[in-house]
């Protein structure tokens, strides 16, 4: 299975070749050949200059026994990216974490000499003193040679998700505009900005795929090479949300209501209109909302001064409750003509 993995995105370097020295995150698998072990597949993890770890290594390595080591939460955090680019399996992800548990994962240090570049196994390095940390990379992962003992052909047993598959996953979320502005502000190019649409105030619509474990933010160009046109972006993405919307469950909660969905999906209930169809034929008239936090929604008739006051209190009190990045704002709206509008805007 996992030889199977790696015959699928193989990349060899020459052993005789001196590592490559970069200020850019780099994690690196191997491959065992003979003696050696050479480099199958590179990811971002941190770099280092003449063997030295830069800063950003040194923060994301431990140092156990004189001999600094990246962490497993680092190793697995980079693993969960090339499972969500489609690179590996979720599967084969769990199988190399569990690896470094019984040992069929192995952290990797790499030594440039006149002979060329060896891999060496780190527990042989803390048994026999070699090399001189100074004159080596950080520590990496491998598997063990084991893995790669017999040689395969044919096509690969594992592919990245499909076209259709990524379309199906494609799904809206609520953020903040300050979301993205913070993402210009530090630099990251146009193309790499998440795909988003206005909503209201101080709200957007992003874009995501919605993988096994988490929300993965969508860029326009992702959207490119998942077949998806920008043009169809907001309405694949609302079909795909009222499909998998589980059925919303509401409760009185100091004069408002709340509504609760479950999987932190209830700031996108504001997209879909036949939930707000069915409430506004419950309540009469005007509905008024907030979404504190990507999982709070609170609603009331625009018409009840009471039930206003209750609503601003218990928003506020939802979007308090925890020092995270997931609060929205406290901003009320109020649905007109099938678009939401600031209450009390005119």
């Amino acid at each position: 299975m996992i030889a199977s993995l790696f015959n699928f995105f193989i990349k060899k370097i020459i052993r005789t070749e001196p590592p490559k020295q970069t200020r850019q995150p780099e994690l690196m698998v191997f491959k065992y050949e003979g003696r050696n072990y050479a480099v199958v597949k590179s990811k971002a993890v941190g770099g280092s200059t003449n063997g030295v770890p830069d800063d950003t290594v040194q923060k994301l390595t431990m140092d156990k026994d004189g001999v600094r080591q990246m962490s497993s939460e680092w190793i697995e955090n980079n693993l969960r990216i090339m499972v969500n680019d489609g690179e590996i399996s979720k599967e084969a992800m769990q199988e190399i974490m569990a690896g470094l548990q019984d040992g069929a994962t192995k952290r990797i240090y790499a030594q440039t000499d006149a002979n060329g570049t060896t891999y060496h196994v780190i527990e042989d390095v803390m048994k026999e003193g070699k090399p001189d940390p100074k004159d080596a990379c950080v520590s990496n992962v491998a598997w063990k040679p084991g893995d790669f003992d017999k040689p395969r052909s044919g096509p690969p047993e594992v592919e990245p998700p499909t076209l259709a598959l990524r379309r199906k996953q494609l799904v809206p979320r609520i953020k903040h505009v300050n979301f993205r502005k913070a993402l210009q502000e530090r630099g990251l190019p146009e193309e790499h900005l998440p795909a988003t649409t206005p909503l209201c105030g101080e709200l957007l619509v992003s874009y995501a795929f919605d993988l096994p474990e988490q929300f993965v933010m969508v860029s326009p160009r992702q959207l490119k090479q998942a077949g998806i046109a920008v043009s169809e972006m907001p309405a694949l993405a609302l079909d795909n949300l009222a499909r998998s919307m589980p059925e919303p469950q509401q409760s009185r909660l100091n004069g408002c209501i709340a509504i609760n969905t479950g999987g932190d999906l209830e700031a996108t209930l504001l997209l879909l209109d036949a939930f707000w169809e069915q409430m506004q034929a419950s309540l009469g008239g005007e509905i008024v909302a907030v979404v504190p936090r990507r999982n709070r929604l609170l609603l009331c008739a625009g018409n009840d001064a009471q039930a206003l006051e209750q609503l601003d209190r218990q928003a506020r009190v939802f979007f308090a409750e925890e020092q995270d990045a997931h609060a929205l704002s406290l901003q009320k709206m109020v649905r007109r003509n099938g678009r939401w509008q600031l209450f009390g805007a005119h």
